[in-house]
């Protein structure tokens, strides 16, 4: 294959609480070059990956300007020289005024014969990006057509949070069925590599319940508060307990059962 991805799991401490996050290393086979996206922590890690691999980066790039996410950007910028890139709605400190280039909607960024793509997907944050790519990779033993980097938008089963500064839960729906589940140039067997969590096809999200359940019921009652999360996720009393990048949860009619009742 003449692509590389690595999957680096960190650790995100955050108000007490030790929280996974996604670090990607992708790039081509052929020149060893590899952009770092959503460096949120553990550098040392990162760097091991990426030195024992004998590749080298060429840029960063961030998918949303939260700290679990870009939280060790300087290290990797300094240790290997090279650019940062996202996209400056976020307006964050010290991401805006050190980084070396904005993405915007239609953005192609290129190592050697890879074309990857960036779509202004906000909500979680009104500079949340999408990046894909649309070449075979292999993951886990399969093959797949093409690569979705969709930072805290979506994870499996589960919207991003958007109750706190500067989210907007409309804008996120839009962004997640406009810009995932019908984009034109995705298929099924796209992979989505989400900000945190286990990755899935796109075939995984459009048959899952509570995303059908979701745009359905969004569609019937337009404004109407519908927060989901996986049936077997406990739910917390606490909301300290809950990631900043998961949605506040409230399992749906205990199951989809009780929608079909009706």
């Amino acid at each position: 294959m003449p692509v590389f991805l690595k999957i680096i799991e960190i650790g995100v401490i955050k108000e007490n609480l030790i929280l996974g996050t996604n670090c990607y290393i992708i790039g081509s086979d052929l020149t060893r070059e590899c952009y770092i996206i959503d460096p949120g922590a553990d550098p040392k890690r990162i760097i091991h990956e990426i030195d024992e691999s004998l590749i080298t980066p060429v840029a960063i790039i961030l998918t949303h300007g939260h700290p679990d996410h870009y939280g060790v950007f300087r290290k990797l910028k300094r240790r290997y020289n090279v650019p940062l890139w996202y996209n400056m709605k976020d307006h964050k400190k010290p991401l805006s005024t050190i980084a070396n280039r904005g993405l915007e909607e239609g953005d192609e960024l290129m190592i050697n014969s890879l074309t990857f793509k960036v779509l202004e997907t906000p909500g979680h944050s009104p500079g949340s990006i999408t990046i894909y790519l649309k070449k075979v990779i292999e993951h886990e033993g399969k093959a797949y057509p093409g690569v979705i980097f969709s930072g805290d938008i979506i994870s499996e089963n589960n919207i991003g949070r958007t109750d706190h500064e500067h989210g907007n839960r409309k804008e996120l729906l839009e962004s997640i069925r406009e810009k995932i589940i019908e984009y034109p140039k995705f298929t099924g067997e796209f992979l989505i590599l989400p900000g945190n969590g286990p990755s899935f096809s796109l075939k995984h999200l459009k048959s899952s319940h509570s995303m059908r359940y979701l745009f359905t019921q969004n569609k019937k009652k337009k404004g109407k508060m519908i927060k989901i999360i996986q049936s077997d996720l406990k739910v917390h009393e606490s909301r300290k307990e809950l990631s900043p990048c998961v949605s506040e949860v409230v399992v749906i009619h205990r199951s989809i059962e009780g929608s079909r009742k009706e």
